[in-house]
């Protein structure tokens, strides 16, 4: 009999999984991971559902290295201009890292969690393919593109082929509907909801660090006017800039070394491509395996559509050309490739600042 360890977060997704499991006579323990201060963390939720379940629940405590590998990252990249995606960074190295390893020295041979994706074993290759979950609306295979083949090779995803609307009936046939938690979180953990936007920039502040103001920019580099800090801002923003001008102006870009804002009209938003590193191919073993200007659907943030494009491999990066232009492509955000339903990987996008700037251009 297979021993799992379920991550349980005491959600009603969690919760499904571990019931369905035991359903299937599977061997199964509960582990819940802290990340953050005991009374802002999902344990004691968590241990209702083990409770309600009749299962061990164990406490992983990575609060240190949740501090170091996702929030530090996140404060740095905001600090260099850039939006970064931490679900992403704490999915590659926590949840499914660390965490990962500490529930199979828990005995477990495999661990399970709620998310809506799917993973399948390809019988030519034998390498683990990610797909998209059934349900289109809560698909979270976005945000796992960066785990490798070994990962992949020790997780479940049991919800993988379900709906929603599934998974809440399936709480309230296998009894754990009352045990829940049923609120759902849409923003990052660490900073609280409805801290978006300039929510960020004081959370960064309270991380240690005034921020260093700068200057609106146009494209030629002319100045506008000053800002408070380039923490403030993401490319694409249009709202809140805190500088008028007589017309609609929108971020098209952020000079960290030069603290500058640059900002454009809405058609200077659109960008027909973009490059990105730091890649991750789940499909293939590098880019060198498939044919330059491969056709893919890449997907540019979270709750972004895929879109038609070709991919070239080139000097170890990846350059994407949209088949139409793509609005607020954000330096520091992943871009990620389908084929149908199957992820072909992804990586960061990166910026090119001069792609943006017409005065560095005409000066180079």
């Amino acid at each position: 009999m297979k021993r799992i360890g379920v991550a349980l977060s005491g959600g009603v997704d969690s919760a499904v999984v571990a019931a369905l499991l035991l359903e299937k006579k599977y061997e199964v323990f509960g582990a819940t991971m802290v990340t953050r201060d005991p009374e802002g963390s999902d344990g004691g939720a968590a241990a209702r559902v083990a409770a309600c379940l009749g299962i061990e629940h164990h406490v992983v405590d990575l609060r240190e290295i949740f501090t170091k590998t996702v929030i530090d990252s996140f404060v740095q990249a905001y600090r260099c201009g850039e939006t970064p995606n931490p679900c992403i960074r704490c999915n590659a190295h926590i949840k499914f890292g660390v965490f990962l390893e500490a529930v199979r020295e828990l005995g477990a041979d495999a661990m399970a969690t709620g998310h809506y994706a799917q993973v399948a074993r390809c019988g030519v290759s034998g390498r683990f393919s990610l797909e998209r979950g059934a349900d289109r609306l809560k698909d979270q295979s976005y945000m796992l593109y960066a785990l490798t083949q070994d990962q992949l090779g020790r997780i479940i995803f049991p919800l993988g082929a379900m709906s929603k609307e599934e998974v809440r009936a399936e709480a309230r046939r296998l009894g754990v509907w009352d045990a829940v938690e049923r609120k759902e979180s849409q923003d990052i953990c660490f900073v609280g909801n409805g801290r978006g936007g300039s929510g960020y920039a004081d959370f960064i502040v309270s991380r240690g660090g005034a921020l260093q103001p700068g200057v609106f920019v146009d494209k030629q580099g002319r100045v506008l006017g000053s800002h408070p800090g380039i923490e403030r801002f993401t490319v694409g923003q249009r709202k809140g800039l805190g500088i008028a001008l007589g017309e609609r102006v929108f971020v098209v870009g952020i000079d960290p070394v030069q603290r500058e804002i640059i900002l454009g009209k809405e058609n200077d938003v659109f960008m027909q491509e973009l490059w990105a590193d730091r890649l991750n191919w789940i499909f293939w073993e590098n880019c060198n395996e498939f044919l330059p200007g491969i056709h893919v659907q890449a997907k540019i943030r979270y709750h972004a559509p895929a879109v038609d494009a070709q991919l070239y491999c080139e000097a170890g990066m990846i350059r994407v050309a949209f088949a139409e232009a793509q609005r607020a492509v954000a330096p520091g955000q992943a871009v990620v490739f389908y084929q149908g339903d199957v992820l072909l990987g992804g990586g960061r996008i990166v910026s090119d600042i001069r792609g943006i700037r017409q005065d560095l251009v005409e000066g180079s």
